[in-house]
């Protein structure tokens, strides 16, 4: 569910509250460590994290990716049961499905952990769903295994840089799309034919949205706003 009482205009979009309230924290910290010790706002964020994990489950998985940050940095060896990131993957999702099921939430995502830690059962699941996964995606990490190596690919390295811009820009693209098609009444021409033709139409609009996005958007202009912000920052600190 969304972390903020926000409404959702498409049901998919529920994780960007969870993006934006992510990004929110790094520059409330960025901003509080100025007015405050260094430890001090450390150990509100962390009672606030703790919080919010306590009540929203899934978000362990920032977890994850903190712990696999930790690991790469301490150039500690990948064990052995990281080369097979799939398989692992694979069993994190089933564990927590059934964590979820047996929470009494049938998979509904507003179990708290609370509630799971009602039934050792789900617990358990819970648990164990969170080490595969942080395994999983250690191997990943690593190059491990097919996903890995699917990963590296220029073609992957191109989709990752656009990624974000593909998921934001995807659902307006083929709305656009489907209307300009009922518009035209391509969908009862082509009949079951319709459904493969708005993928074929869409595809390239997505790609080509999604990259002048990120060309112009995520990089020259959020670039201009950090040059701005350091220009500022640097008279500022000539001034004093």
């Amino acid at each position: 569910p969304p972390l903020l009482p926000v409404k959702i205009i498409h049901p998919a979009a529920w994780s960007l509250s969870c993006e934006f309230l992510f990004y929110l924290f790094f520059v409330a910290f960025s901003f509080l460590r100025r007015l405050a010790p260094h430890r001090l706002v450390l150990a509100a964020l962390l009672v606030l994290g703790v919080v919010f994990l306590s009540f929203n489950p899934r978000g362990w998985m920032f977890l994850s990716g903190l712990a696999i940050a930790v690991w790469a940095k301490s150039r500690v060896r990948a064990p052995l049961f990281t080369k097979a990131p799939g398989f692992m993957i694979s069993v994190s999702l089933l564990a927590w499905h059934f964590a979820f099921a047996y929470a009494g939430a049938h998979g509904h995502p507003n179990v708290n952990l609370w509630q799971m830690a009602s039934t050792p059962m789900a617990l358990l699941l819970f648990i164990v769903g969170f080490s595969a996964a942080s395994i999983g995606l250690t191997g990943v990490f690593f190059g491990y295994g097919w996903i890995g190596m699917m990963l590296v690919h220029p073609l992957s390295q191109k989709l990752g840089t656009i990624s974000y811009s593909l998921y934001l820009w995807q659902t307006v693209t083929m709305g656009v799309v489907k209307q300009f098609m009922y518009s035209l009444g391509l969908v009862s021409m082509l009949g079951e034919w319709s459904q493969i033709s708005f993928f074929v139409l869409s595809l390239p609009l997505i790609l080509l949205a999604s990259h002048l996005s990120q060309e112009f958007i995520e990089v020259r202009f959020t670039g201009f706003l950090r040059s701005k912000w350091r220009r500022r920052t640097e008279i500022t600190a000539l001034a004093n």
